[in-house]
């Protein structure tokens, strides 16, 4: 650049210096959950929250994991799933892995699910929740209104339809719950949740 300058006579004693303003390493793609899906090039050391970011972040559906998927020397093609809530509420840093050129991220939507309560409660019916975040039997009996002034708490069944075809049913007190005194318990996909009632 400088002997062209000199050559052309356009600068007198040229001095050129370079500096390399950012380095482009090829590109990956952003797949699912995001509000921009698509190619992205990596800058530089791009990490996965920085990338996540150029494709306008998680969509309100996105569900609890992140999947890299990349090339290996060894078997060809391997899987790597980082954890929503690490990554970006925990502030995990091990969580924020370096991407490189031909990484596919893709973002899984969370799947919406079903449960039912019944009995003594203000809406009884379906309750839906998401596959990332489950639900509990406290948190259905809200969903579906909360119980009713009739409600007996202390006698709550859980029915589960088993794989084998038969179903459990697990009693709950829902009132040692509310304490404090019993842990809430989580819910399965089409359980119903019957809130029992105290009879006059």
């Amino acid at each position: 650049i400088a002997e062209m300058l000199a050559d052309q006579r356009l600068v007198n004693d040229p001095q050129v210096s370079i500096f390399v303003a950012e380095s482009v390493g090829g590109g990956v793609s952003v797949q699912g959950a995001v509000l921009k899906p698509g190619m992205y090039n990596l800058v530089g050391r791009s990490t996965l929250i920085e990338v996540v970011g150029q494709a306008g972040g998680l969509a309100h559906d996105a569900g609890g994991r992140i999947l890299v998927i990349r090339g290996s020397p060894e078997s060809g093609q391997e899987t790597l799933e980082i954890d929503v809530e690490r990554l970006m509420e925990a502030g995990d840093a091990t969580a924020n892995i370096s991407l490189r050129a031909g990484d596919i991220v893709v973002v899984p939507r969370g799947r919406k699910l079903r449960v039912y309560v019944t009995g003594a409660v203000k809406r009884p019916g379906a309750v839906e929740y998401s596959s990332t975040e489950g639900i509990t039997v406290l948190q259905a009996i809200t969903a579906a209104g909360g119980p009713t002034e009739r409600a007996n708490l202390k006698k709550v069944n859980i029915n589960r339809r088993l794989s084998d075809g038969t179903e459990d049913r697990i009693q709950v007190n829902v009132k040692k719950i509310q304490n404090g005194k019993e842990p809430d318990l989580p819910l399965e996909r089409n359980d119903t949740v019957v809130v029992g009632e105290w009879l006059l």
